[in-house]
Parts: C-alpha cells; sequence; structure tokens
C-alpha cells in the first residue's frame, strides 16, 4: 500500500510539474489586454518605471527617455538611446522583466504582486528578475541568502503562471 501511495504522489508531482511548465510557457502569448492589466505598470502602462530593459543588461539599470518608448503588446517601455530600442522591439521576450515587473521574492515566496524597485535586480540565465527594496528590506539579499536561483525561480513560476493564466 505504501509503494501505491508513493507512487502517486510521484505521478502527482511529476503532473503538476509538467502543467506549471507548460502553462508558464504561454504567458509570452498573453494579449496586450491581459498583459496591461497582469503586469507592474505604471497608469501609463510603463514598465520598469521607465528604466531602459537592455541596460540592465550593459551597464545596469538606467532611465529611458519618453522620446525614445516602445510598446509591446500593451506595455510601453523606455530607451536610452535607439540602439536600445532596435535590440528591444528584435527581441523583446529577452529583455522584458520576469513575472510582468512584480517582485521576484514575493513570487518565490507565495507573497503575490509587490512592486519592484527597478534599481534592485538580478540577471539569472539571462532573464532580467527586479525586487522589492523599500521601507521593509531588499528582497533580493533574501533571494540571495536562499542561493537557489533555479528553486525560487520554479517557485515563482508556478506561482507566476497560476496568477496569471487562471
Amino acid at each position: 500500500m505504501n509503494n501505491l501511495k508513493k507512487t502517486f504522489q510521484q505521478f502527482l508531482v511529476i503532473g503538476l510539474s509538467i502543467f506549471s511548465a507548460s502553462a508558464f510557457a504561454g504567458t509570452e502569448e498573453l494579449p496586450p489586454e491581459v498583459r496591461a492589466k497582469e503586469f507592474s505598470l505604471s497608469r501609463k502602462a510603463l514598465a520598469l518605471d521607465g528604466y531602459d530593459p537592455v541596460a540592465y543588461f550593459q551597464d545596469g539599470p538606467t532611465e529611458g527617455s519618453r522620446q525614445l518608448s516602445h510598446t509591446f503588446k500593451g506595455v510601453v517601455y523606455h530607451f536610452v538611446n535607439e540602439e536600445n530600442q532596435k535590440k528591444f522591439i528584435e527581441d523583446p521576450l529577452k529583455y522584458e522583466p520576469q513575472y510582468g515587473g512584480w517582485c521576484a521574492w514575493a513570487m518565490s515566496d507565495g507573497g503575490g504582486r509587490t512592486e519592484a524597485d527597478p534599481e534592485s535586480f538580478k540577471i539569472i540565465d539571462g532573464k532580467l528578475y527586479v525586487f522589492y527594496n523599500g521601507l521593509f528590506g531588499d528582497t533580493r539579499s533574501l533571494w540571495n541568502e536562499v542561493s537557489d536561483d533555479k528553486k525560487l525561480i520554479d517557485q515563482a513560476d508556478g506561482y507566476w503562471s497560476g496568477q496569471v493564466l487562471k
């Protein structure tokens, strides 16, 4: 009986993992109206508080310019120069912040949507993660204390896909 129960538990874990991974894989295909509702944005659908998403992968967070903006599927991004704007237009999913720009730690901790400080970030496996940094501390330091990016990302992916792909 214990072996049957253990086999069922393993099957359930594998099944949920596959479902979670396949559900998460579709978030980039969300329509603009869903993205505008689910992402962490200003009133004008501005992502990352106007910081250039490409700059994170170069010299770090840098505020972009309103004159150099691009709307990708309902979300507005600002850029520091035309080169960064062009790079983003060519491959926006490479540069967009994970979890719609919400705090990655809060997503991994099941804490929901917490606004992130665009200057508190990490690049992990070529993806941008932003974190809350304010009155209650810097969640990037909590993330670093756990020091298991894969585990935290898996948890955050599961929470985010459960929230957005209901």
